[in-house]
């Protein structure tokens, strides 16, 4: 279990790290990707949304470094349901909101290969191991 809340944990900071730098480009009117600008203005407060709930998920496990709450099974319910949420809420940047028709479709650097999507896929993986 420690294993498991150190990879959870390592996670979490790269889908923080990943909204943060989003935030702070979007805040100080910096260019983000073309159509990124429109998708985080419109996808924001899940966004965050999402990454607090990880963080949450994180502190219920280890509420300080030096002691463990043993309920595993809780924190695992917790953060498959904030997958859950994330996926229903776009994180890929990549949905109908911004993009219509066969243009949602385009794979470009938005909607592949960007740190929330990875972020969602190896914590999918991770706790349905």
């Amino acid at each position: 279990q420690e294993m498991a809340y150190w990879s959870l944990k390592a996670a979490i900071e790269i889908g923080n790290g990943a909204a943060d730098a989003a935030s702070s480009l979007y805040l100080f009117g910096e260019n983000l990707p073309r159509g990124a600008d429109t998708c985080y203005a419109d996808c924001h407060t899940e966004l965050i949304k999402a990454t607090d709930s990880w963080m949450e998920a994180s502190e219920m496990l280890y509420p300080d470094y030096d002691s463990m709450i043993p309920d595993y099974d809780t924190v695992i319910t917790n953060v498959r349901r904030s997958l859950a949420v994330a996926k229903k809420n776009h994180l890929a940047w990549n949905c109908e909101r911004c993009r219509k028709g066969e243009s949602k479709k385009t794979v470009d650097a938005i909607s592949e290969g960007n740190d929330l999507e990875k972020i969602v896929a190896i914590l999918s993986a991770f706790v349905d191991a």
